[in-house]
């Protein structure tokens, strides 16, 4: 019995031990993300989206569409009552609730593919220039985050978003709102103050009636009860649009929200250079720089988009994403970073993008409800994204390059993309990638860069298909990862997350 018991034991231990990989088996998911519908700046119902992705074989979508696009400028000290405010199509707009109504309808009409509500969202913007001079500018409002796996409306109606009155909180700080109501109390104690003088002239007594008493007091009681207006509902947000930029600040917050309420955040198009020069719209400047270093300023993000625009900075050998992937590995962070692909998707050939050019292919165990013909979970698909259990895929125009396999092997066991195993031999990266074409063979070879902790290692050209063992005589005993950058003709591309690897 006390065997029995042991062995028990061991595999307990055993199987929540991270550098144990079981030797699963797995189907791939084309899912694709930051697509707007018609309830934020999109063109397409959510209904013609879901059609749409049948139609191109896409087995999840994640809805991404503006959490709020709303911008205000108050003139002081009345900032929220004297205020000019743009309000435009966007999820809290509308309703968050509604929102999730909307996509759960489809999800019915369409069970074989998973639709998931998310958002683009701008957490921050600020304002600088004079409103009467005619030159004010509008900064950050395009430095952007995606958000999903959210549970209930009620999380992204409450997102801590500048201009989102839902984002402030009850705390000890709200009760410095509430000071309007001290000004309630004299302006009343003035307006029932004694209004009579008594005036001796000689033997005669005259007695006066003042009304300034209570002019004054009706005035203070009047103050009091705008300010009490403008500073409703009196909750407590530590930014406003105001008082210059706040750094990473209200990024990180917003990043510390989404993870408590159990979400995956990305960093969205960090080398965007659409904004970077000032641009004036209706006599107002707005400009966004690029904000690449912001993700090694932040923190416990869920990762970042490599395509459209975070490559050249972040994604590329030796950037800024190996930068956070390697002090991960000496254990400055606390987690690693995964890379996305976003579509940025409004309508179809929208700036040449198509609902399946950009695709992030998650690994479904197959028996879990990765089998052939069925639909993936909600659950399962997060949860590929958190472990970063995906490669982001760049579709040519008739050529398409898939990673059938990539896995590290030791004699621990496997190790697949997001999953870290133990080597005291030199490690074997194994991998398998194949091309689709829709007009005759393409013969240009792809070239694959294998990247260990952010250096180039090995690069292989070669024609498709290929499946390529090779064994690294890796010297360090330090934590390290593998990944791939690959490119194909046309303009196709693959990048796959890291495989760590600890000695």
């Amino acid at each position: 019995m006390k065997i029995y018991c042991l062995l028990f034991t061991v595999y307990c231990l055993l199987s929540n031990c991270r550098w144990l990989i079981a030797n699963s088996e797995f189907i791939q998911v084309p899912m694709v993300i930051h697509v707007h519908s018609n309830f934020s700046d999109g063109e397409h119902s959510v209904e013609d989206i879901a059609q749409i992705a049948e139609r191109k074989g896409i087995k999840s979508v994640i809805f991404s569409d503006h959490a709020l696009m709303r911008w205000e400028y108050g003139l002081w000290p009345l900032q929220d009552i004297l205020k000019k405010r743009v309000d435009k199509n966007s999820v809290l707009k509308y309703g968050a609730k509604r929102y999730f109504q909307k996509i759960e309808e489809v999800q019915k009409k369409y069970p074989e593919i998973l639709f998931l509500p998310g958002v683009e969202s701008a957490p921050f913007y600020y304002w600088s220039g004079k409103h009467f001079k005619y030159h004010l500018t509008l900064h950050n409002w395009h430095k952007h985050l995606l958000i999903t796996g959210l549970n209930h409306p009620n999380d992204y109606e409450n997102l801590p978003l500048v201009s989102n009155p839902n984002a402030g909180v009850w705390s000890f700080k709200s009760i410095v709102l509430l000071w309007p109501l001290s000004l309630l109390v004299i302006g009343y104690w003035v307006l029932v103050k004694k209004k009579e003088r008594k005036l001796t002239f000689g033997s005669q007594i005259l007695i006066a009636h003042s009304r300034a008493y209570k002019v004054l007091g009706i005035v203070i009681i009047l103050v009091g009860l705008l300010f009490l207006v403008n500073n409703y509902p009196y909750k407590y947000f530590p930014y406003d649009q105001y008082h210059g930029d706040k750094g990473v600040g209200p990024y990180q917050n917003l990043i510390q929200y989404v993870n408590a309420k159990g979400g995956v955040i990305f960093w969205a198009h960090p080398e965007a250079p659409n904004w970077e020069k000032p641009q004036e719209i209706n006599g107002i400047t707005l400009q966004t720089p690029i904000y690449p270093g912001d993700l090694l300023k932040t923190n416990n993000y869920t990762g970042f988009a490599i395509l459209y625009e975070g490559y050249k900075e972040v994604g590329t050998p030796g950037g800024i994403w190996d930068q956070i992937l390697n002090q991960y590995c000496k254990g400055i962070r606390e987690k690693p970073i995964w890379a996305l692909g976003e579509l940025d998707y409004k309508a179809e050939g929208y700036l040449g993008t198509y609902l399946d050019s950009i695709q992030n292919v998650l690994l479904m165990e197959k028996q879990g409800s990765g089998k052939v013909g069925e639909r993936v979970s909600e659950e399962e698909a997060i949860e590929c994204l958190k472990k970063g259990r995906f490669y982001v895929l760049q579709k040519a125009k008739d050529y398409v390059v898939k990673l059938e396999e990539f896995k590290i092997e030791t004699e621990e066991g496997k190790a697949i993309m997001g999953e870290e195993i133990r080597y005291s031999k030199p490690p074997k990266i194994k991998f398998e990638i194949k091309g689709e074409y829709e007009l005759p063979k393409v013969l240009t070879p792809i070239k694959i860069k294998l990247i260990r902790g952010g250096e180039i290692i090995k690069i292989f050209e070669q024609h498709l298909p290929l499946e390529i063992e090779y064994i690294d005589n890796i010297e360090s005993s330090d934590k390290t990862y593998y990944r791939l950058d690959i490119t194909g003709p046309q303009g196709g591309k693959v990048f796959s997350n890291p495989i760590f690897v600890i000695k």
